[in-house]
């Protein structure tokens, strides 16, 4: 009965019609797809020549179920690989491969838009799984519970078999029920606290102001200190001219006889030889105040702008066939912006992940580029040449393709990266 499957597969393609043979043997289909020389699958293929059918009709009929069963529901859902949401992470990882193999743009040079659409579901459904979201079940969780899903089922709403008016009287009643509780809620909830009361009085008696006491202001210190004050001298009862205040030489003192009770004489002052000026206090001189002074500030950074330059674009290019060549998908990746986009591949990742998958699938890559035609817009290097790719697969001859490429290069910083590929 084992050996049955091929013959079974055989007849499923012949009929057209899905049937449960192809989700059980998927894996071999989609290396037959993929290798038809392969031995593994040389069953596979000794059946389909039985039953009348050539490699090409048997291929489009495969394509053709294929859709059916694996993209006709939601992008990221297991269905998308054809498996169940608990399988193992090594059976997800291996029939991914297998997808990409088959629906790699590069085998569908005829219609590279549909290829490249469903290499797209397939690394969605495959990032999906490794998170552990849409519909797939984590690795923590991968065993299903054999207890609790009879439960589950048992309770499930359908199988209860509820009329559809009851079911619309059940959500009125409780919608009813839920109001009511919520108003007696709010009816019997205690007030909210008063608020404690303020340790200052809102209102503030203002005592009527005072008479006024005014200070005779204090005189202001001295700048600058002043001199020895000479010894006073007891006032004249009269004022005497000019010249009697000089004295002649060898002259007798004149004494004033005052008209009041006499006071004590006063002191005798020696003889001048002549009036001299005081003498002029000593400068002082004031020290202008220095105003302190900012810290210096470190210069600011000047910012270098490089001018757009579509000339670096032709080394680029060098770059670019060299890791496409020698299968560098990090030196490859390294060309292209974060926003880079490749055809309908919508992200740097997708862009990744597909010469990932192209380097492990071919050997003896070599790409040209010829007849380059560079100009500028705006901020960008637009270049349009032609191309030309040498590959070989495991069981193929070598492959050539050759057409037109276009690059739109940005500048990010003083780098040039890749912003839009199409070809």
């Amino acid at each position: 009965m084992l050996n049955r499957w091929p013959q079974q597969l055989a007849q499923t393609l012949v009929s057209g019609q899905l049937t449960p043979v192809l989700t059980t043997h998927l894996d071999p289909l989609l290396l037959w797809l993929s290798h038809p020389d392969h031995p593994q699958v040389a069953p596979l293929a000794l059946a389909l020549d039985r039953a009348g059918l050539t490699r090409s009709t048997a291929t489009r009929h495969a394509y053709l179920l294929l859709d059916q069963l694996l993209f006709s529901g939601l992008a990221q859902a297991p269905t998308t690989l054809g498996l169940a949401a608990h399988t193992a992470p090594a059976l997800v990882k291996q029939r991914y491969r297998r997808l990409l193999q088959v629906y790699h743009p590069d085998r569908h040079a005829t219609r590279p838009l549909w290829a490249t659409q469903r290499t797209e579901r397939i690394n969605l459904a495959f990032q999906a799984h490794r998170r552990g979201t849409h519909g797939w079940t984590s690795q923590a969780n991968a065993a299903p519970s054999a207890v609790t899903a009879p439960a589950s089922r048992a309770w499930h709403w359908p199988s209860l078999r509820v009329p559809h008016r009851w079911k619309i009287i059940g959500l009125g009643l409780a919608t009813t029920g839920v109001a009511l509780i919520s108003s007696v809620l709010l009816l019997t909830a205690p007030p909210p606290p008063r608020p404690p009361p303020l340790n200052t009085p809102l209102i503030i008696t203002v005592p009527p102001p005072a008479a006024p006491v005014i200070v005779p202001p204090a005189a202001p210190p001295p700048l600058i200190a002043a001199a020895e004050p000479e010894p006073e001298l007891a006032p004249p009862a009269a004022l005497a001219p000019p010249a009697a205040l000089v004295p002649a030489e060898n002259a007798a003192p004149v004494s004033v006889e005052p008209t009041s009770p006499a006071p004590p004489p006063p002191a005798e002052l020696p003889p001048r030889a002549a009036e001299e000026p005081p003498p002029a206090p000593p400068a002082v001189t004031i020290p202008t105040p220095i105003p302190p002074t900012a810290p210096a500030q470190p210069p600011a950074p000047t910012l270098t702008t490089t001018a757009l330059d579509c000339r670096v674009v032709t080394a680029q290019l060098q770059q670019f066939q060299q890791a496409y060549n020698t299968g560098a998908v990090e030196q490859l990746m390294t060309l292209y912006s974060p926003a880079a986009r490749e055809n309908d591949l919508a992200n740097w990742e997708s862009i990744r992940q597909t010469y990932t998958d192209w380097f492990h699938t071919t050997s003896q890559r070599q790409i040209q580029f010829t007849k380059l035609h560079i100009k500028k817009t705006n901020n960008h290097c637009a270049v349009i040449a032609l191309y030309q790719v040498r590959y070989h697969t495991t069981p193929q001859q070598p492959t050539t393709q050759t057409g037109i490429i276009e690059f739109l290069f940005e500048q990010r910083g003083v780098a040039m990266q890749i912003l839009r590929v199409r070809y």
